[in-house]
């Protein structure tokens, strides 16, 4: 019987290895891809005979729980960040609503219907102005700090709406809009800053995100043949001169927008390969 690493990202915490990756126990790797708008991202997961390594994987992956954690947070704001480069673009609007002193929300439900109310007026407006139908993804960030708790929203809607329009519709406090305008990497920087957690004197955590109904869903593919064990074994011994030449000509058409990531784990065979493609 066989697994397969992605469930136990966890192990592979070493961003540097030896330069030639152990894979004895590895029978090939299994090929993630998401396909979000123009990026595509590739992910790299080593499969594995469970007789030899099951027992093991389990007994490891039980010591490091806040890796567990952490991963499901980066896997969070992945599906955060793909969601908007399928579903967002060049024209769109970056948003940020901030509260008046004494407009603060009392509570996270009084925040969420804050926004809430927000949306239905900027949907209403659209309409008035026959406009596409609003789509939008939200996330509320919580402040705890010398002013007491604070809250804000940051936001991404669909454009074809004025700017000043959008900020006339904010009755609780400063809001902030700005163009979005894509890079290398799409509109990931906005999504990340979306959900980054502040490590400052004001610990800032997130209620999560929350997206409009009629946002496509990032096309997902999985193979077990994509990237062969010989070839996964050379962008581990030399990533900078095997890497962009191999997965380039995996998946013509597009570039790679950053060099790929390896990783090695100190416990099993195999490595982790995370890459970030755009389309050329």
């Amino acid at each position: 019987m066989q697994q397969t690493a992605e469930r136990y990202q966890a192990l592979f915490t070493e961003t540097q290895g030896s330069g030639k990756a152990a894979d004895t126990g590895v029978s090939g790797y299994r090929i993630k891809t998401v396909k979000a708008g123009n990026t595509l991202e590739v992910e790299g997961y080593a499969i594995w005979d469970t007789r030899k390594t099951g027992t093991r994987v389990r007994q490891e992956t039980e010591k490091h729980r806040d890796q567990v954690q952490a991963i499901n947070r980066r896997n969070s704001q992945k599906k955060l960040r793909r969601l908007i480069n399928e579903n967002f673009g060049s024209g769109d609007l970056l948003v940020t609503l901030t509260y008046d002193a004494y407009e603060q929300p009392q509570s996270d439900e009084e925040a969420q219907r804050s926004i809430r109310n927000f949306l239905i007026r900027l949907r209403n407006k659209r309409r008035k102005l026959d406009l596409d139908e609003l789509k939008y993804v939200y996330t509320t960030e919580v402040t705890h700090g010398t002013l007491g708790t604070r809250y804000h929203h940051h936001l991404i809607i669909n454009g074809g709406i004025s700017r000043p329009v959008v900020e006339n519709l904010w009755k609780s406090g400063l809001i902030n809009t700005r163009i979005a305008r894509p890079d290398a990497l799409g509109l990931s920087g906005w999504a990340h800053y979306m959900s980054k957690q502040k490590e400052t004197q004001e610990k800032a955590t997130h209620r999560g995100w929350t997206c409009s109904r009629n946002l496509r869903q990032p096309k997902v593919t999985v193979s077990d043949h994509k990237i062969s064990k010989r070839r996964m074994r050379r962008i581990a011994e030399d990533i900078n001169a095997n890497g962009r030449q191999i997965l380039e000509s995996v998946y013509p058409g597009y570039k790679l927008s950053e060099l790929p990531h390896i990783r090695w784990s100190p416990y099993v065979d195999g490595v982790y390969l995370s890459a970030r493609m755009i389309r050329a």
